[in-house]
């Protein structure tokens, strides 16, 4: 697993799952990130950043322990954004992960795009969930053969009964699944045996939570969320997640049909079709976006111009435009009538199975998703000229470009000034 160096030192480890632009996805317990999976199959649609949080999973245990505390957890996120080279990131969180999404986003609310809170807890915004609305959840399960036994247990959790121990807990166990089937005790047993009492003790420690701050930096969250609550989970019932959501200024709120805590468990597809289709939003082209070959001279002047305007320090003619496009596969991009952007396609040559993909955007039109756009329809059409191997290229000063490539799953492979530059070149491939 790559790993990362906390502000402290501490080493943080992370999964990397699927392909496309990455998703950070912070796990509950706390605990490490791998009862995650792959989200029912969310990696066909993102790339997942799988965390997992300090003294947890492969990550190592801090000198502090008094740093397992949520608000301090916050700074690991941001060195985890700064490690990956985003300017802003889109979350996922789920169970305690919630809480420490919120702090990240109160105290970073530039670095968040999109935000997905699935089943969260609320003690980070300081609501509370009444026994009453538990218990109406769970009767939902009334016609399950295991509800008697743990509808008693939950009884005697909620009103704080001397025997409501270990195996009270484990009698509520099939309240938080959608199905308590083979998979789910699985699930659940491999669960129990990744938490450590102490993490979480320490995590929810005083101080851990400013519920006031809290609300007061949701309502000012002007970046798209979505709350997803499980129909049948009593650990996050649907009335309280609802007030949740209300704090934002406009947050989605969905309500998975017979899900638990843990939907993409349940309903692995209803569970991506929901997250999918709000995350794609972030990637939707604005409306009006407009992709031809430059095969008149117009065309090529533009293009020559989003070319020269991003690589100043290689300025084309528009003759060396010309013999470019008789040899690459060149586009260029508008929104209505508005130049944008432009591409550069280096088909597979002397035999090797390699392309160059280059996306350009101007920078008064980037983070509308038309960088997004030009890259995936330069990959399709290297992938079409028989192309296994993606590479691109980055000019150092380009931050934006160098961040895009970053995000997108390209490594860098080397650093090189060629004769009479100043500012160096990246090559990179993706991996």
């Amino acid at each position: 697993m790559p790993t990362i160096s906390a502000s402290d030192g501490t080493e943080l480890a992370y999964r990397v799952q699927g392909a496309g632009a990455p998703l950070v996805c912070l796990p509950g317990g706390p605990t490490d990130s791998a009862y995650l999976g792959d989200l029912g199959g969310l990696s066909r649609h993102r790339r997942l950043i799988l965390p997992d949080p300090r003294g947890t999973g492969l990550s190592a245990v801090p000198e502090d322990t008094a740093s397992y505390r949520c608000d301090r957890l916050v700074d690991d996120v941001e060195a985890l954004r700064v490690h990956l080279g985003l300017d802003r990131m889109d979350l996922l969180a789920h169970c305690a992960g919630a809480n420490l999404a919120v702090q990240y986003a109160a105290r970073h609310p530039g670095r968040v795009g999109r935000l997905v809170l699935v089943t969260p807890s609320v003690r980070a915004v300081g609501l509370t969930v009444t026994a009453d609305r538990r218990r109406e959840t769970a009767r939902l399960r009334r016609d399950e053969p295991w509800f008697p036994a743990a509808y008693e247990a939950l009884e005697s959790i909620l009103a704080g009964r001397a025997d409501a121990g270990a195996d009270a807990w484990q009698a509520v166990a099939p309240f938080s699944y959608g199905r308590w089937d083979d998979a789910a005790r699985a699930h659940q047993a491999a669960g129990d045996e990744r938490l450590d009492p102490a993490v979480v003790a320490a995590f929810g420690a005083e101080g851990a939570f400013d519920p006031d701050a809290a609300r007061a930096a949701l309502a000012r969250h002007t970046s798209p969320v979505l709350v997803l609550a499980g129909e049948v989970d009593p650990g996050a019932p649907v009335p309280t997640l609802a007030e949740f959501a209300a704090l934002f200024p406009a947050a989605g709120f969905t309500v998975q049909p017979g899900a638990g805590h843990h939907p993409w468990l349940d309903d692995p597809d209803g569970f991506v079709a929901a997250v999918a289709e709000f995350l794609g939003a972030a990637d939707a082209p604005p409306p009006g976006l407009r992709v031809r070959r430059p095969d008149d001279e117009q065309a090529l002047l533009d293009w020559q111009h989003v070319h020269n305007s991003i690589i100043p320090t290689h300025v084309l003619s528009l003759d060396e435009v010309r013999e470019r496009a008789g040899r690459h596969h060149l586009e260029v991009a508008y929104v209505g009538d508005l130049l944008v952007g432009c591409t550069t396609v280096r088909p597979p040559e002397d035999g090797t199975r390699t392309a160059t993909v280059i996306a350009r955007v101007l920078p008064a039109h980037r983070g509308r998703g038309i960088g997004r756009e030009l890259y995936a329809r330069g990959l399709a059409r290297a992938r079409e000229l028989g192309a296994e191997t993606i590479e691109t290229v980055v000019l150092s000063s380009n931050e934006d470009g160098l961040h895009f490539a970053l995000g997108h799953g390209f490594v860098e492979t080397e650093r090189y000034l060629l004769p009479g530059d100043t500012i160096p070149w990246i090559d990179l491939r993706l991996t």
